[in-house]
């Protein structure tokens, strides 16, 4: 289906005639190079979500590759585009070879919408690379994903079969956590899983800034060697996660908080969220980064990073997962100010070999970092890591209970609480830096 200029397709779910799906499905072929394809020269509008008398939403969009080779699926907008419906979304690639399943617009593109009462929200959104083919959703322009239930992005089971929700020319918002006087349904869950097959990546990115907001959880999962799990945002500010449970200001919105938000990377496959600007973790419950052989689990910004839990910050290193910029930790590599505000506790652990263990502000501008309960970070065993909490400027650390830094003996460790600035450490019972490698 072709056009030079716009066009509007649409379907509608009828419930009392089974036979009425109302979906819209693009699907690839069996045979060599048996593409589909829906294709407009301007914008393009896929989809209905108004229930309202005699309107119908329509229910699945799915764009699929096929299992003939060269068997592509292409929703594609020469402008903007616009992707409703009530049941599932999904970009799935095929098993044929390069049978890529890519929905595509020169600008803007929205994918549901971020209200429900008379209008319907997809159910799911997923982007799930296949054996043979990549699946991506990408925009030049803004790009906006919503779904009441999960969003997942998967990465496939051949070598380098990514999958990827991107913004190349613009801001991203994924998900919802905030429901209008009720009428708004928040996203569940937001997962990026790396595939199975080696370099199969999954990743959602932004050029001008990102917002990932969810009222579960958010999971970042590397998968076989190289297949890397990533959020990221060229530039701009990074929000993922949410904590404003409640009524905000003459808005009126009840925020769902984010229930936890894990980071846990694979032998060779890292799992990061970065921000070329600055970045905002939020979660009413624990935030975890947990390293892998030769890879690396990091929250990481440009220009300041904020981090907020009502509950503890986990960080465990894994072996030989990286040195300086890029051991596991809470970073800020360039400049900006940094502030962890955590409710229970942070404990941070390192793997073997040279792996840092560090909460680190590189730039020019202060570091606070504040818990109710304890900050522990400690050297793994056989590790011949740094440990430090390090700020290029001032420096606040404030611990309702202990603050220790532990070297593990197995080198030349330094084990330090350093600023360049001013600085102030307090903490409710003892303060320790054990450095049984006997290093500076």
């Amino acid at each position: 289906i072709r056009t030079t200029g716009s066009q509007y397709i649409y379907a509608g779910h009828d419930a009392a005639n089974p036979a009425a799906t109302g979906d819209i499905t693009i699907s690839g072929g069996t045979g060599l190079n048996a593409s589909a394809e829906i294709w407009a020269g301007s914008t393009q509008e896929l989809g209905y979500s108004y229930n309202y008398y005699y309107y119908r939403p329509t229910r699945d969009v799915i764009i699929s590759g096929g299992t003939g080779d060269g068997a592509t699926a292409t929703a594609h907008a020469g402008n903007n585009q616009y992707i409703y419906g009530s049941g599932t979304f999904a970009v799935r690639g095929g098993a044929g070879a390069g049978a890529s399943a890519i929905v595509e617009s020169g600008n803007r593109q929205e994918v549901g919408v971020d209200s429900s009462g008379s209008y319907r929200m997809f159910g799911r959104a997923e982007v799930l690379a296949g054996s043979g083919g990549i699946a991506r959703l990408v925009s030049t322009g803004n790009q906006e994903v919503y779904a009441s239930g999960d969003i997942v992005v998967t990465g496939g089971s051949g070598a380098d079969m990514t999958a990827s929700i991107e913004s190349t020319g613009g801001n991203q918002t994924i998900g919802t956590s905030y429901n209008y006087y009720g009428s708004t349904d928040p996203t569940d869950n937001i997962t990026v899983q790396g595939g199975t097959g080696t370099g199969a990546a999954a990743f959602i990115s932004a050029s001008t800034g990102q917002t990932v907001h969810a009222g579960g959880a958010i999971t970042l999962t590397g998968g076989a060697s190289g297949a890397n799990a990533l959020l990221s945002t060229t530039s701009g500010q990074q929000y993922v996660g949410f904590t404003a449970t409640g009524y905000s200001n003459y808005y009126s919105y009840y925020y769902n908080n984010t229930e936890s938000i894990t980071v846990t990377a694979a032998p060779g496959a890292n799992a990061r969220i970065t921000s070329g600007g600055t970045q905002i973790l939020q979660s009413s419950g624990d935030i975890s980064f947990t390293s892998s052989t030769g890879a690396t689990a990091q929250a990481s910004a440009g220009t300041g990073q904020t981090v907020l839990t009502y509950q503890a910050i986990n960080l465990t290193g894994g072996a030989d997962s990286g040195t300086g910029a890029d051991a596991t930790g809470l970073l800020v590599k360039t400049s900006g100010n940094q502030s962890l505000t955590v409710g229970t506790g942070i404990t941070m652990t390192g793997g073997t070999g040279a792996t840092d263990v560090l909460i680190q502000n590189a730039g020019a501008g202060s570091q606070s970092v504040a818990t109710g309960g304890a900050i522990s970070l400690l050297a793994g065993g056989a590790s011949s890591g740094d440990v430090a909490i390090d700020a290029a400027g001032n420096q606040t650390i404030n611990a309702g209970t202990s603050i220790l830094l532990q070297a593990s003996g197995a080198g030349s460790n330094a084990v330090a609480i350093d600023a360049g600035g001013s600085q102030t450490v307090s903490a409710g019972t003892t303060i320790a830096l054990d450095n049984a490698a006997a290093a500076t």
